[in-house]
């Protein structure tokens, strides 16, 4: 973040970066870069000239709401606030216009902010050695823009005729120069609150993770013991083959219908399938027929007393349970 040096160390910079430019393109004429209103250049410049002034700034929509809650519940600070602004500047170009002067100021700026939209620290800090001359009082020795999160970037405002129009109508009798305005954003600002210190971490545990289990089908297990019994239908109390592929986990169970079956309760268990019988004393119900919801999950406990933590998934997977006829009377 930086501090309230932020917008005035931004136009400093933008002054630099501009002047450099300037003085590299219109080699041999003197070429200056000022910070004034409009109408107090008006007859009082004898050479080319770029003026740059600040004439709005608006709160910046994609901050605006991230420094909310900087206090808690008790009014301590947790998190020092933050004001996220975007800076509007009015770029006027001053000179002889039978030689084109305004134009070609024109087109360097446009060229270098077009080619180096992007304050870097290395800009930021010339720019402030620049303005503090050698004075290691100056008020730029405080200027911390350098250290803030996100670069200060420039992009031209599009503006219509009578936007610019507006815009020129707050200078009071001035005519009007050829202008473009510029946005530079995002400055932070950051408030001068100390944030209460965060408790310590008293334990730290890593655990890395695998890919998560993938369930490929579900098949009845008649259908592993004959290839001629292909695709049999799976009914109660048959025993339910989950196969797919990374089943096995440090703990490992079974959702079935959002309701977990302990790996304790498999037949068989390994890394390619899981066995599990449908009947009521496994899945704690007894199962009506029709579409049943079948996933694979993977539970981590990060200390040696702590909980289980479901952690990775497999994909869900429905299967039908068939109804079945007992024996048929015939009555009458």
């Amino acid at each position: 973040m930086s501090n309230f040096l932020a917008i005035a160390s931004a136009t400093a910079a933008l002054n630099h970066l501009l002047l450099r430019a300037l003085r590299e393109d219109m080699t041999g004429e003197d070429v200056d870069v000022a910070n004034e209103r409009p109408e107090e250049l008006e007859g009082g410049l004898a050479k080319p000239t770029v003026n740059i002034f600040l004439y709005q700034v608006t709160p910046n929509l994609a901050y605006r709401n991230t420094d909310l809650a900087t206090r808690d519940s008790d009014g301590q600070v947790v998190r020092r606030p933050q004001a996220a602004l975007n800076l509007h500047y009015l770029v006027t170009f001053f000179g002889n216009e039978k030689q084109w002067v305004p134009q070609r100021l024109l087109g360097s700026v446009v060229r270098t902010l077009h080619a180096h939209p992007v304050l870097t620290s290395k800009d930021i800090d010339d720019a402030l050695k620049a303005a503090m001359g050698g004075n290691p009082e100056h008020f730029f020795k405080d200027s911390d823009l350098t250290q803030q999160v996100e670069r200060v970037k420039f992009s031209p405002i599009i503006l219509n005729l009578e936007e610019l129009a507006k815009l020129w109508s707050v200078f009071f009798q001035t005519a009007y120069r050829l202008s473009i305005a510029y946005e530079a954003s995002i400055i932070l600002i950051e408030g001068k609150e100390t944030p209460r210190a965060a408790a310590p971490v008293l334990d730290r545990n890593v655990h890395s993770t695998d890919m998560p289990p993938v369930i490929e089908k579900l098949l009845s297990q008649k259908d592993l013991q004959s290839e001629a019994l292909e695709n049999q239908p799976i009914v109660a109390d048959d025993i339910l083959v989950v196969a797919g592929i990374r089943l096995r986990g440090d703990h490992t169970f079974l959702r079935f219908n959002s309701k977990p079956i302990a790996s304790g309760k498999f037949v068989e268990f390994n890394d390619r399938q899981i066995k599990i019988k449908l009947d009521a004393p496994t899945l704690g119900e007894e199962l009506h027929a029709g579409k049943h919801g079948v996933q694979v999950v993977h539970q981590i406990q990060f200390s040696e007393k702590g909980e289980l933590h479901s952690v990775l998934e497999s994909n869900l997977v429905f299967f039908t349970l068939r109804p079945e006829l007992g024996a048929v009377e015939v009555v009458g």
